[in-house]
């Protein structure tokens, strides 16, 4: 069987106003709010509450559940039970949410490349082989973020994060090996200054990516400005 899944993505490229910020936030739980307001940087901020309301809309628009129906698992990662998958992931001035209307446990995971990022820093949690791929490679920056991102979308996937040693994680040319389970992998283009990769538990799927408007994610279209 193949499995459908559904990337939607929005752009998070500047700070709302403080008004715009608290009358969104009023979209979400009460339980939401005092985490929101947490973060120190305002693009953190943002992207939080845009992730939830990501999770908001597709709740809302295939089922009859909402964020208050959202469980979590003992290592965190949140769920809705047999009912549809999903996950999500930021970097930069992207906020993107992966979901299937299935049982089958996917992640997802989107990173701004960084040029000046110095790879021996992460020599520790790179396998020899990942080591010599990257140093081999023309774009030694673009194959790092190739690894990285798959590896960190295997982790989501798998639901246990950065509880499983990075070093343990093998990738191959359609998988990405965790343990004894197989992972299979697709890259998602979305900008050429960023990487992202999908992971799924199913050999055979397709995936459709769609950008949404602002607007799209409250009642009141309060992001409009």
């Amino acid at each position: 069987m193949c499995v459908s899944t559904v990337a939607l993505y929005i752009i998070n490229d500047r700070e709302w106003p403080s008004h715009v910020f608290e009358e969104v936030i009023e979209e979400l739980p009460h339980d939401f709010h005092e985490k929101a307001r947490r973060f120190r940087f305002w693009n953190d901020r943002q992207a939080f509450v845009l992730g939830k309301l990501l999770i908001k809309k597709i709740l809302n628009d295939y089922t009859n559940l909402g964020l208050k129906d959202v469980q979590y698992t003992k290592y965190g990662k949140p769920f809705v039970p047999d009912r549809i998958s999903f996950n999500i992931s930021h970097s930069g001035k992207y906020v993107i949410c992966l979901f299937s209307l299935t049982k089958s446990l996917l992640g997802i995971d989107i990173e701004k490349i960084d040029s000046k990022i110095n790879i021996s820093d992460f020599k520790e949690v790179l396998t020899h082989q990942e080591s010599l791929k990257i140093m081999n490679s023309k774009d030694q920056i673009e194959a790092f973020y190739e690894i990285w991102t798959i590896k960190e979308a295997g982790m989501k996937a798998d639901g246990r994060g950065l509880n499983i040693p990075l070093k343990e994680i093998y990738i191959d040319s359609q998988y990405v090996e965790i343990e004894t389970t197989k992972w299979y992998y697709r890259n998602l283009f979305i900008d050429k200054e960023y990487k992202c990769h999908l992971v799924i538990d199913c050999p055979e799927f397709n995936v459709s990516v769609k950008k949404v408007k602002r607007e799209d994610l409250t009642r009141r279209k309060l992001l409009t400005y």
